[in-house]
């Protein structure tokens, strides 16, 4: 279990070709539970916190606790990171929705010794789900909670709830849902309404995603909404609201029709797919790979990668041969406690045409390219390509990625680098453009018997410097 003796929210990220230092973590100042954060369904209860560390750093932290076990997951974290708010599922993924993970404070922590953190001691209204017949709309209805909705002067809060008949990924960080609860206000003079937060919860009732709207303004609401606030507000006591049906918690099937994001476990294409390469460079790799000479000579290689210090974490990849003689790959590299992921589809593993990096709500794709890294290489041989990207994050940006490589001189046995490679290898130096305006450095081996390129390290000061690898697998 993930133990925490005192808050610590020191969050750094960095971009993934840069080695960067874990900071101490920075102790909290204040642990407090967020009002109105509290979701209960049957013996569980979400809820947030808010954190302010000595630093000055505010984070909320998404807890569920089952009173019954007394189990508690960490389901994610908000931190501010300047002008950008990073998102933490599972204590590791960043911007990237992974389920909660047990967490279990220590015994100095705020959770354990505050007994107002404690959301199983609270006097937390039990929710009363009532569904409103009024409002009609294909595959989910919408509930009202009475326990949690109240009215003061001319304006009533309410808790309401859309109940969805399939399970949904919301696009942002691909968080499962069926249920979407809302808080909003209703002005009973005229019809208008504020959202006040959204919580998006799986099949079991567990947050996966929630939001709170900053300083939100009352704006007209929509025709069918304005009835059900209308009704609302003519109730003499919300509390007593009757409606239609109670929600039920239930097993559903997944909406096919729901956003795809990279599968960062077992490295599937149909994220990538999405996102259409444009004729120009699928053109490119039709002309590469015409002579099946050219496809690597591999189903799938992984392995772990480790820089040259004896304290440097290793990140680790897999590398999968496509159909059409382009190569997937995966790649999770520890930065700072969390967990780097990106995925990138390629010629030989090297020139790169798709890639989604942790982050990014889309990948940036080559709208043109320009390749001459053909195989076999020669000893001694110079080799280019450049080509230039686009996001559809930023579609208005452009990119520029580009690569010039000199081959070595001399072939080396392959079981230098691991025994498990086999054959031999050239090396290539080469000079790159990874789309910062930057030159960097990055050094590859070209596997003859696998018709693939691996970085294999880089040069500093002009001497090389090198990874090892370990836990190799070809097949």
């Amino acid at each position: 279990m993930k133990r925490i003796a005192a808050f610590s929210l020191g969050f750094f990220f960095a971009a993934p070709a840069l080695a960067v230092d874990t900071p101490q973590p920075v102790p909290a100042k204040s642990v407090d539970l967020l009002p109105g954060s509290t979701i209960k369904v049957g013996q569980g209860v979400n809820a947030a916190y808010r954190i302010v560390t000595q630093a000055g750093q505010t984070s909320v932290l998404w807890l569920h606790t089952d009173c019954q076990t007394r189990q508690k997951n960490l389901l994610f974290i908000n931190t501010q990171m300047g002008d950008k708010v990073l998102r933490i599922y599972s204590t590791d993924f960043m911007d990237r929705y992974a389920a909660g993970k047990p967490f279990e404070p220590d015994a100095r922590s705020p959770l354990v010794t505050k007994p107002e953190l404690d959301p199983c001691r609270q006097n937390i209204p039990e929710p009363e789900w009532r569904g409103i017949a009024s409002w009609h709309q294909p595959g989910k209805k919408l509930y009202l909670d009475r326990a949690n909705s109240q009215r003061k002067g001319a304006l009533l809060q309410v808790r309401l709830a859309i109940d969805y008949d399939k399970i949904h990924r919301e696009e942002k960080y691909g968080a499962p849902y069926s249920v979407k609860i809302q808080d909003v206000v209703f002005n009973c003079e005229r019809p208008e309404g504020r959202l006040l937060t959204t919580f998006l919860l799986d099949n079991q009732g567990v947050v996966s995603a929630s939001d709170a709207e900053k300083n939100s303004a009352f704006s007209p609401l929509p025709a069918e909404m304005a009835g059900v606030a209308n009704a609302l507000c003519n109730l003499s006591d919300i509390t007593r609201y009757a409606g239609n049906g109670s929600l039920v918690w239930r097993d559903k099937a997944v909406d096919q029709r729901s956003p795809e994001l990279p599968d960062f476990e077992h490295n599937t294409p149909a994220a990538l797919q999405r996102f259409a390469i444009p004729a120009e460079v699928t053109s490119v790799i039709e002309k590469t790979f015409a002579d099946a000479a050219q496809k690597p000579a591999f189903r799938t290689i992984q392995y772990t990668q480790s820089g040259p210090g004896n304290d440097d974490v290793g990140l680790s990849a897999r590398i999968d041969a496509q159909p059409d003689g382009t190569t997937l790959t995966i790649v999770k590299m520890p930065l700072a406690n969390l967990m780097f992921h990106a995925q990138y589809q390629s010629l030989f593993n090297m020139v790169d045409v798709r890639k989604w990096e942790t982050m990014s709500q889309a990948p940036w794709v080559s709208q043109t390219l320009e390749n001459n890294v053909v195989l076999p290489p020669r000893p001694g041989g110079v080799y280019a390509s450049h080509s230039m990207g686009a996001s559809q994050d930023e579609p208005e940006k452009k990119v520029s990625l580009s690569q010039r490589c000199v081959a070595g001189k001399e072939w080396h046995d392959a079981a230098r680098i691991n025994p498990k490679f086999p054959g031999r290898y050239l090396e290539f130096i080469c000079r790159e453009d990874l789309g910062d305006g930057r030159d960097a450095s990055s050094d590859y081996a070209y596997f003859e018997a696998l018709k693939v390129f691996i970085r294999i390290g880089y040069q500093s000061s002009g001497q090389p410097t090198r990874f090892t690898f370990s836990e190799v697998d070809i097949r």
